[in-house]
């Protein structure tokens, strides 16, 4: 949300440092989230420019009161502070000051932080860390800490954050812009912020409030947490006299032309001679036009081994990355595109964030880290991601599963691609097993997967060269297996085949003269993913699935089956997915089949409470257990 019109007279509700009330003291748990181990009473930033002989600093002051109620809470007696460094300076920390306040016989004791208690290390050629840690730290303690960071980049506010995994009962913020500074303001998450914004002695004043601000909990199927985390996000547009004039990118058109411009992007995938005999040679050899495409992709995912690192751009160029053999994504997938463009293709280059870098609010280089190509062949488009061995064309790293990226033209035009999957990953897994009378049991399991699933499978499979794929494929299904075959491992166009034998002894319980099973064996659900009241944000799950079980048990002899889960059929609405279990019995053995379906990758939060009671009859269902005892005679 971009400020305007917005409009709150902040109530400034200041504390004290190390003033506090016994009645905090003595709180044993939180009014609204009974059962967090901690919570933040208030905590208040201000940020401002100091100046001095044409010279900005940007100056944050910081204060919290943080009280804790459980052990678990303890962690957040320790504090850790980044402190960025930049070409000839770097962040400097000052004015720190902590105190740890208890309530003890009545009386409260005040134990204050000593230079002891902090320390400041590198980790980075880029970050220094400055960490400390409160002094007597027990249940019930309230924390307060306030210290002054001056930053020589005045280009640069960080996001002003009033969320945390903890509940912040009061939060209050000052940013106060110079006119020689003009940054745009945006809103991210999705909780209630109060602002007041205007104009004083020359500079733009933005008063930042909210109230119980709940925690922010991890929920299963979430692209990435921080995307919506509540925090207000400051752009620099541009300088002004005094200072030099400068202007920053404002719109995304802006900024994907001055990328493509760049001499580390747009200018670096022109250059062609140093591939130009390699790609001779395959153009020879090939003549239909996407067996071209795909001898380029497997021609530059052989030659070029991906270093582990995201990038928007060469570091080196894409000459020495291609003699070397080495280079980050960027690289790899701009020397796919510039091969694909010289074979006479239409193949352009798109700019993406990874779910780990976020998804960017404004337009921003730093809002995107990885680079793929894509390719018009036959009148379809394809995406490429030639990092991985494993992928095969139109499938990209799952870590590029992230909304939309940008596709940029020759002419510094771009249009948006979306990067979710359409297509489901299939996965089929078959089991014949025999159950004996101790309800022990054995057999063989087949199993088939294809695309995300396969490919995730596949790069495990890369363990087995260090002996650890089937002691995990043993740990996860809790049985000894043997004789385990794979087949189609390098060729990842065709579906992944495995199978093995099994022997187990862990799923069946002998009560009263009779075998309780799970028909799933162990491919039963163990959890419900989604057990949140509501959900703002969306479920994630990466790509469309389809997962189905054929599963054959046969009994031992002279038994008889005296109850089978009932068959049912979920529905999810606007044809989002369904799921279907069915059992089929016969004299001595019974057959399950299972089978579900997720037909979007993503899916909106208005579904939430549809998705939660639908998996939550999954599990009740897949949960439910087989009866068979021994026939009278």
């Amino acid at each position: 949300m971009l400020f305007s019109d917005l409009s709150f007279s902040q109530d400034s509700l200041r504390v004290t440092f190390g003033k506090v009330t016994k009645e905090t003291l003595a709180e044993s748990f939180h009014p609204i989230e009974n059962d967090v181990a901690a919570s933040v009473i208030y905590q208040y930033q201000k940020v401002y420019f100091y100046t001095l002989f044409n010279r900005s600093e940007l100056v944050t002051n910081y204060f919290q009161r943080l009280k804790i109620y459980k052990k678990e809470g303890f962690e957040y007696a320790t504090k850790k502070i980044p402190l960025i460094k930049y070409p000839g300076a770097s962040d400097n920390i000052t004015s720190v000051r902590g105190v740890t306040m208890s309530l003890e016989n009545d009386s409260i004791v005040s134990n204050e932080l000593k230079a002891e208690n902090f320390f400041k290390e590198n980790v980075s050629s880029n970050i220094d860390m400055f960490s400390l840690t409160f002094p007597n730290v027990k249940e019930g303690v309230v924390l307060d800490l306030s210290f002054t960071i001056r930053s020589p980049m005045p280009l640069v506010i960080n996001d002003i954050v009033h969320q945390l995994d903890i509940p912040i009962d009061r939060f209050e913020a000052d940013v106060i812009i110079p006119e020689s500074y003009v940054f745009r303001a945006f809103t991210k998450g999705f909780e209630k912020i109060h602002y007041n914004v205007y104009n004083k002695n020359g500079s733009q004043v933005y008063e930042i409030t909210a109230l119980d601000v709940p925690s922010l909990k991890e929920e299963k199927f979430v692209n990435n947490i921080e995307n919506y985390r509540s925090a207000t996000v400051f752009d620099i547009v541009e300088t002004r006299s005094p200072l030099p004039k400068m202007k920053f990118s404002k719109t995304w058109e802006d900024l994907v032309k001055t990328t493509y411009k760049s001499d580390y992007f747009g200018d670096e995938i022109k250059k062609t001679a140093y591939f130009s005999s390699d790609l001779k040679k395959l153009m020879e050899e090939n003549s239909d036009s996407l067996n071209r495409v795909y001898k380029i992709f497997e021609f530059v995912k052989n030659k070029i081994k991906w270093n582990d690192k995201n990038s928007s751009g060469t570091i080196d160029g894409l000459s020495k990355a291609y003699k070397n053999k080495i280079g980050n994504a960027a690289e790899i997938n701009m020397i796919l595109t510039a091969m694909l463009r010289k074979a006479g293709f239409d193949s352009n280059p798109v700019l993406l964030s990874t779910r780990g870098n976020g998804v960017p609010v404004f337009p921003s280089l730093s809002g995107f880290n990885y680079v793929i190509s894509a390719v018009t062949v036959e009148g379809k488009e394809l995406l490429l991601d030639a990092t991985d061995k494993f992928l095969p064309p139109g499938m990209l790293n799952e870590e590029a599963l992230n909304w939309n990226g940008k596709l940029i033209r020759t002419d510094g035009t771009y249009k948006e691609i979306n990067l979710f999957p359409e297509e489901s990953s299939l996965k089929s897994t078959k089991i014949v097993g025999e159950m004996d009378e101790l309800g022990n049991f054995k057999g063989t399991i087949e199993k088939q997967t294809d695309r995300y699933i396969a490919h995730l499978l596949r790069t495990l499979s890369e363990a087995m060269q260090h002996g650890d794929y089937i002691p995990m494929i043993e740990s996860a299904l809790k049985a000894e297996i043997d004789n385990y075959k794979n087949e189609n491992l390098e060729q990842v166009d065709l579906p992944f085949k495995e199978s093995f034998e099994f022997f187990t002894d862990n799923p069946s319980d002998l009560i009263g003269g009779k075998i309780y099973f799970n028909p799933m064996l162990f491919y039963v659900r163990e959890e419900i993913p989604f057990t949140a009241d509501k959900r703002e944000f969306p479920i994630d799950f990466s790509f469309p699935f389809n997962e189905s079980y054929t599963i054959d048990i046969k009994f031992p002899a002279g038994y008889r089956i005296d109850f089978v889960p009932k068959n049912v059929t979920y529905k999810l609405p606007d044809g989002l997915g369904k799921y279907e279990f069915k059992i089929v019995v016969t004299e001595n053995s019974i057959r399950l089949t299972s089978d579900m379906e997720i037909n979007s990758a993503i899916v909106a939060a208005s579904y939430y409470l549809i998705f939660k009671d639908f998996f939550k009859k999954v599990y009740l269902k897949e949960n439910e257990k087989v009866i068979i005892s021994k026939n009278k005679t």
